[in-house]
């Protein structure tokens, strides 16, 4: 089962719903500066949290995650990236994403993990949502095989955390993103929903 969230009914929608759109949505329907990002280089933050499968094979089961944030992406990057999204389309936004640099990094306990080339903060009212997004990984048998899922290239991950960096999360294993004919940001996900992030802490 897919899910299908466009920009337009971000207004009323939960955090389930208003995590889609944030990579872009800044930026790409909002062209003001968005608060909370920085042109310098940043102080690495590592956040803690177990991941708990919320349907199909992976409900209930749950994993331990590092993340790790070494930068955030600046405006004019997240611009260029919405502007290639929207005028050359999913294609040409992968390939793009695929020559920047790593800003972070999620991963479980001993391994490699995803690295993730973007990275976007803003306040909230109880402290900040940070959003890493990002081409995902593909395993040998998805990329010989080539199931639908593989047609899904993106990943994203979303923290909602207080002051003191504690808060919850989602974690969209898989993504396919597109502008709509009336200029809205449309992100699908592949499956029937995405992994919960608890007990996200700042480790300090």
């Amino acid at each position: 089962m897919r899910t299908i969230q466009t920009c337009k009914e971000l207004g009323t929608a939960r955090l389930l719903s208003v995590t889609f759109c944030l990579c872009f949505l800044l930026i790409a329907l909002f062209p003001t500066a968005a608060a909370g990002q920085s042109e310098g280089k940043q102080k690495t933050e590592q956040f803690m949290a177990t991941a708990i499968g919320q349907a199909g094979m992976f409900g209930g089961k749950s994993v331990p995650l590092n993340i790790y944030i070494t930068d955030y992406s600046s405006n004019q990057e997240v611009e260029d990236l919405a502007s290639t999204l929207k005028t050359k389309g999913s294609d040409a936004l992968l390939s793009a994403i695929q020559k920047m640099k790593e800003k972070g990094r999620v991963a479980t306990t001993a391994s490699v993990g995803w690295a993730v080339p973007v990275v976007r903060q803003h306040p909230t009212a109880k402290g900040r949502r940070i959003v890493m997004f990002g081409d995902r990984p593909i395993g040998f048998y998805e990329a010989r095989s080539a199931p639908r899922s593989k047609g899904y290239e993106f990943g994203m991950l979303v923290l909602d955390v207080n002051d003191q960096g504690e808060g919850e999360g989602l974690l969209y294993g898989a993504c396919k993103v597109k502008f709509t004919k009336d200029d809205q940001l449309e992100v699908e996900h592949f499956g029937q929903k995405p992994a919960r992030l608890a007990a996200v802490k700042l480790w300090k």
